[in-house]
C-alpha cells in the first residue's frame, strides 16, 4: 500500500520546536526546551528521533536515545526505545486505501536504522498500548520478575478506604520501625558524592562488578554513566555516592533520587552495588540517613530473587529495616543482533535507573 505520510529524523543540530514539545507533553508533562537535550542530545550520544508527518501536522513521533549497557563489565552498542506517541485524529484522516499503520513504520524504520547503525541490543518499557505492535515491528518480550522493598521513615494517617484493622495496627507497626530506623540511620566517613576525579576508582571497581557477575546485563557504573544519569540530571534531585576504603578505593556506590508519588515523598535508590557485606550494610544504612536529611515519607528499590547480583543486597534488607511488599513481572522489549543471551530474563539487572528518566 501506498504511503501518504512522511516519516523523518528530527535533524541533529536541531532542537525540538513548540509543536514537538507540546506532542511529547502527553507523555512527560514536565519536559521543555530546556531539558530536552538531557535525554535526546546527551553526552552518551544523540538519540535518533523519528516524525511521522501527515497533512502538515504531527502523527507520530518514536525515539531511540543513547543508553549504554555492559555485560561483564564490558559495554557493548545499546539504545533504548522512548516516547511512543500517536495522534489517532491525524491518522485517522489518512486515507483508508492506504498504508495508515503510521506506528508499526516508525518502529521497523528506527530498529532497521539501528542494525545497520551495529546497535547491539535496543531495548524498552512499552505501556499496554504499544508492545503488541512494538513485537510485531520486530521486538521479543522478556518478562523479568521483580519485587519492590521498602523502608518507612515517616508515618502519616493512613486514607479511610484503608480497613480498620490495618490503620489501628499499621501506625503502631510503622511508628516503631520508624523510631528503630533513626537510631541505625548514619553516614558512614567514608561515604561522598561521585566527582570527576573518581573516575579512574569507579571504572577499577566496576571492572570487579562485572567480573564477579559475567552474564548480568546491567548499565555501567563508570563516571560518563554516573556523571550523565546522576549530575547532569533535570529533573528533581540525583545524587551518586561510594564508599572509599582507607586506600581511596571503591568499595560500593549507591544512587538516590527524590521524587513524589501519591502525595508522599520518597526516596527512589536507583542503584546499589557493593561485593562487601559491611559496605552493602553502609550504604543501606546511608540511603536511610539520606531518606532521612530530606525528610521522605518511606525509601523504595528493586530486587530480584535469581540473580546473583542481587544475593547480598537481598540478605541485608531485612536487618536494614526494608520489607518486601509485593512483586511482579516487567515486561523488557528486546531486539538483539549477537543471540539469544539477551532474550533470557534472568541475565537481565533491573535497577530502577535502567527504567527511571
Amino acid at each position: 500500500m501506498e504511503k501518504l505520510y512522511q516519516i523523518g529524523l528530527l535533524p541533529k543540530n536541531q532542537l525540538p520546536d513548540d509543536e514537538l514539545l507540546e506532542f511529547l507533553r502527553r507523555l512527560f508533562p514536565d519536559i521543555t526546551k530546556e531539558t530536552w537535550p538531557w535525554e535526546y542530545r546527551n553526552s552518551l550520544g544523540d538519540a535518533n528521533v523519528y516524525l511521522a508527518r501527515y497533512d502538515h501536522k504531527l502523527a507520530g513521533h518514536y525515539a531511540f536515545i543513547a543508553y549504554p549497557l555492559q555485560i561483564g563489565g564490558n559495554r557493548i552498542p545499546s539504545g533504548k526505545a522512548e516516547c511512543a506517541i500517536i495522534d489517532k485524529e491525524v491518522t485517522r484522516a489518512i486515507p483508508k486505501n492506504s498504508d495508515r499503520r503510521v506506528f508499526l513504520n516508525l518502529v521497523r524504520k528506527a530498529l532497521s536504522d539501528a542494525k545497520d547503525a551495529g546497535v547491539a541490543i535496543v531495548f524498552g518499557f512499552p505501556n499496554e498500548h504499544a508492545e503488541k505492535i512494538q513485537v510485531e515491528g520486530g521486538f521479543r518480550p522478556v518478562s523479568v520478575d521483580i519485587h519492590y522493598a521498602r523502608c518507612v521513615l515517616r508515618v502519616r494517617p493512613l486514607p479511610s478506604h484503608v480497613s480498620t484493622k490495618r490503620r489501628l495496627v499499621g501506625p503502631v507497626y510503622n511508628n516503631t520501625v520508624a523510631r528503630w530506623l533513626r537510631q541505625r540511620a548514619r553516614k558512614h566517613p567514608g561515604i561522598r558524592l561521585l566527582k570527576a576525579e573518581d573516575a579512574a576508582t569507579l571504572d577499577n571497581f566496576c571492572q570487579t562488578l562485572g567480573d564477579a557477575c559475567r552474564n548480568a546485563i546491567s548499565v555501567p557504573y563508570d563516571w560518563p554513566f554516573i556523571n550523565w544519569r546522576y549530575n547532569e540530571n533535570p529533573y528533581g534531585l540525583n545524587e551518586a555516592y561510594a564508599l572509599f576504603n582507607e586506600d581511596q578505593a571503591i568499595t560500593g556506590f549507591v544512587g538516590m533520587r527524590l521524587t513524589r508519588r501519591d502525595d508522599m515523598d520518597l526516596a527512589e535508590i536507583l542503584d546499589i552495588n557493593s561485593l562487601d557485606g559491611a559496605t552493602m550494610d553502609s550504604l543501606l544504612r546511608f540511603s536511610i540517613w539520606w531518606g532521612l536529611r530530606h525528610s521522605v515519607d518511606f525509601l523504595e528499590l528493586w530486587t530480584n530473587p535469581h540473580l546473583r547480583l542481587y544475593a547480598l543486597l537481598n540478605s541485608k534488607l531485612r536487618n536494614n529495616g526494608f520489607r518486601l511488599v509485593g512483586h511482579g513481572a516487567r515486561t523488557l522489549l528486546v531486539s538483539s543482533t549477537v543471540g539469544d543471551w539477551p532474550y533470557d530474563p534472568k541475565n537481565w539487572y533491573l535497577s530502577k535507573s535502567l527504567e527511571r528518566i
